[in-house]
């Protein structure tokens, strides 16, 4: 029985065929940290919430009225419009807590 020469493959085709899976594996690993963060992480109001709070857009979502920054109070005087209890009169807080509301989970068929 004759000896074969054993074929050796060129110098870098095994990267070649194995490349399309190390960058899928890259590319899992690389969403992982992503993936693990909790989707009820919402930033705090310190992480501009403020700015975005003295939005003219905002306050008359609100129906602030006012002088100024500081110097707002909502003319809906009803606790059950505001997510925060300082909403009316606080739209920072308000904006964060509805952020908040935003990311809480739906709970589907809640009779009433």
């Amino acid at each position: 029985m004759p000896l074969r020469s054993l074929e050796i493959a060129p110098s870098g085709a095994f990267f070649r065929l194995q490349m399309p899976a190390l960058l899928l594996v890259f590319l899992v690993l690389l969403g992982c940290p992503l993936a693990s963060r909790s989707a009820l992480e919402v930033p705090s109001a310190t992480s501009g919430y403020v700015e975005l709070s003295r939005d003219a857009t905002w306050l008359r979502l609100l129906h602030y009225q006012g002088g100024g920054i500081g110097n707002t109070r909502s003319a809906i005087h009803s606790p059950e419009f505001f997510l925060d209890p300082q909403g009316s009169t606080d739209a920072a807080a308000e904006l964060s807590a509805t952020v908040r509301a935003l990311h809480q989970p739906v709970v589907v068929g809640g009779g009433g």
